[in-house]
C-alpha cells in the first residue's frame, strides 16, 4: 500500500548554481568571516568565490515528466 502524501514532495539534488558566474557545482566551498567578533561560515562558489549561490530544486512531479 503506497504511503499517503500530505505535502508535495520536493526532490533536492545537491547541485548549486552561482548567481554571478552561472557555474553549476555539486560541492560548495566554505569560508569563514568575522563580523563584530562573531565568526560566520559562508558557502561560496568554488569558481568565482561569490556568496550569491542557490540550490537548484524541482518538484517531484516536474522531475518525473
Amino acid at each position: 500500500m503506497p504511503k499517503k502524501k500530505e505535502q508535495a514532495d520536493v526532490w533536492r539534488p545537491d547541485v548549486y548554481i552561482c548567481n554571478d558566474c552561472g557555474h553549476r557545482f555539486a560541492e560548495a566551498e566554505y569560508i569563514q568571516k568575522e563580523e563584530d567578533g562573531i565568526i560566520f561560515q559562508r558557502t561560496v562558489c568554488p569558481k568565482c568565490k561569490s556568496e550569491q549561490i542557490r540550490l537548484s530544486s524541482w518538484s517531484e512531479k516536474d522531475y518525473n515528466k
